[in-house]
This record gives structure tokens, C-alpha cells and sequence, in this order.
């Protein structure tokens, strides 16, 4: 049976084709009605809308809303630890860390996006325990790769050896996360040039 695409790329009718590709496409859509009206507001019917779809097309892929949901912040922030592994493959310790925080940090349409998600997912990780388990298994990832980084460039002599690496990694992710929430309420008082400047004092005080 032939199907029409949407302008988003998304089959009309009966779905067919990739259904991991297929997912990923309806993953931004998520992405771009929570960003827009928050989870409450990203029912099944507002999100087939967002494609031009029926919500049918959504229940192919997706049993429920949750499920939907539960993939839509899985697959963002998988892709998001796949950029930046690698952007930084090369790159010294402290250069990477430096090039990390300007990568994620809510300076684009696509990042303000995925912000505005992560803060969504805050807030019901607060009442819901599985979002709270999602966002500690995030955050605990996150962390060990910035320690990581550390530990090499203590290695390589870039990186102070009197340190505690964890504190270290801590203060860094509270500063981005600080950052990445207030900068779009912000925005005069977190410039981009300013962020990098309140980065790189932590790294100044880190560095060899």
C-alpha cells in the first residue's frame, strides 16, 4: 500500500519503512511539543498533530503515551552522549571539557529545545519515580564521563593532582545545569561570552 509523507517526514496512512528511523522522527516531534506546551500538554493527539498525522500512526510505534514519552527522552539525550563522544575523540582534557559545556548549553534552537525538555523532566522527576530514576541514571552517566576527562588530564599533567576529581565534576555540572535553566530567563546575564567565562574559572583553578 502507497503511502504520503508529511512535511516532517513522517508517513500518512499505514507506516511503513524503518521503524527505528521512523521513531527517531516522531522522537522530535515530542521533542518540539514539549518544548512548546510542556508534558502536559504533549498528548497523543497534539503530537500526530505537530506531524500532520493521525494519532493511529503514533500507536503503530507506540502502545502508549508513556512509552512514547519514555522513548522521545531516551533517544535524546542517547544521541545527545553520542555528539559529544564525539566532538571531544581528540581533544585535550580541559579543551574537551570546555567544548562539552558550549555544545550542550541552550545557545541553539535545537538546544533550547532539549533544555526546555530536560526541565520539564525535572519538574515530574519530583512526583514521579520513574522520571527520578531516569534523570539520576542520566546524570550519574554524565558525571563519570567529566570524570573521566579529569582523570586524563591529571594524567597528562593538564589537570591539578590535589584535586577531588568528583567535586571537581560536581561543581562543573551544577554550573552547567545552572546555567542551562536560568540563560533563557536570563539572557542578558548569561550571555554565551559569559558562560564560557564562569566555565573557565573553574577550569583556571583546576589547571596544572
Amino acid at each position: 500500500m502507497n503511502t504520503k509523507k508529511t512535511k516532517k517526514g513522517v508517513p500518512r496512512g499505514r507506516p511503513v519503512g524503518d521503524r527505528e528511523a521512523r521513531q527517531a522522527e516522531v522522537a522530535q516531534l515530542v521533542i518540539q511539543v514539549i518544548a512548546r506546551v510542556g508534558f502536559e500538554g504533549a498528548s497523543m493527539r497534539a503530537i500526530a498533530a505537530e506531524g500532520g498525522f493521525s494519532t493511529g500512526v503514533l500507536l503503530h510505534y507506540f502502545q502508549n503515551r508513556e512509552e512514547l514519552l519514555t522513548f522521545s527522552i531516551d533517544h535524546i539525550f542517547s544521541g545527545l552522549e553520542k555528539d559529544i563522544s564525539e566532538a571531544v575523540a581528540a581533544k585535550p582534557p580541559l579543551e574537551a571539557i570546555l567544548d562539552i559545556c558550549n555544545y550542550v548549553l541552550p545557545n541553539t534552537p535545537r538546544r533550547n529545545a532539549e533544555w526546555s525538555v530536560w526541565t520539564n523532566i525535572l519538574a515530574r522527576a519530583t512526583r514521579d519515580e520513574n522520571f527520578r530514576h531516569k534523570v539520576r541514571s542520566r546524570s550519574l552517566r554524565t558525571r563519570n564521563l567529566v570524570i573521566g576527562i579529569l582523570e586524563a588530564g591529571v594524567n597528562d599533567k593538564s589537570v591539578r593532582t590535589d584535586i577531588d576529581l568528583e567535586e571537581t565534576a560536581d561543581l562543573l555540572l551544577a554550573l552547567v545545569e545552572g546555567i542551562g535553566v536560568l540563560s533563557p530567563i536570563h539572557k542578558s546575564r548569561y550571555s554565551r561570552v559569559k558562560q564560557m567565562r564562569l566555565i573557565k574559572v573553574v577550569l583556571d583553578g583546576i589547571r596544572s
